[in-house]
């Protein structure tokens, strides 16, 4: 277990992996490549800037697990989507997509947060998790409200009744990032 987990430690892996997830976007064309971008982009932001050094062994392990996990689950699912391989499972397959997200941004966003989060209460961080996650995920929201009605192929009408499901998104970003959160916690016991 001690190599396989030394083994996230090495540059070469994280660059192979994501070379893997952006030719599987190849064969299912969507925008959320734009989303794994940011996923490795962040990645290898924190990595080369040393911030995840900041991290205990036992941390650095779950935010490892996390890197790798969430995009797996993120592409897995944007693909049982796009293939419709369960027929009228989107709506909960949104759901898992939406849950696997924030709890990855709330594992992900451990070394930005590590520092502060050190200096909080308990109930100081799970509001900085929530209000970091509940920000990117609102954010996520736009962005794909904006791309949509910005295409020609989709009548406003019809972009208004898809959305009904914005509210359900938000509460599983808030879910995701409380069990991140939860995931965080338990590292100091």
């Amino acid at each position: 277990m001690i190599i396989f987990l030394n083994l996230f430690r090495t540059n070469w892996l994280w660059i192979s992996f994501a070379t893997c997830l952006f030719a599987f976007y190849i064969t299912v064309p969507s925008l959320k490549i734009i989303i794994i971008a940011f996923w490795f982009g962040l990645f290898f932001l924190l990595r080369f800037t040393k911030l995840e050094k900041k991290l205990t062994r036992k941390e650095q392990n779950i935010y490892y697990i996390a890197i790798l996990i969430y995009p797996i689950i993120f592409s897995f699912t944007h693909w049982m989507i796009y293939k419709n391989v369960i027929p009228y499972s989107w709506f909960c397959l949104n759901r898992l997509e939406h849950i696997s997200a924030s709890f990855g941004v709330a594992i992900i966003s451990l070394p930005l947060f590590i520092d502060i989060s050190q200096k909080c209460n308990w109930w100081q961080e799970l509001l900085l998790i929530i209000g970091l996650v509940s920000f990117v995920g609102n954010l996520n929201e736009f962005v794909e409200y904006y791309i949509r009605s910005s295409s020609a192929l989709i009548d406003t009408r019809i972009l208004a009744i898809a959305y009904t499901d914005t509210i359900y998104d938000m509460a599983m970003n808030i879910i995701g990032g409380l069990m991140g959160w939860l995931v965080l916690r338990s590292k100091a016991g």
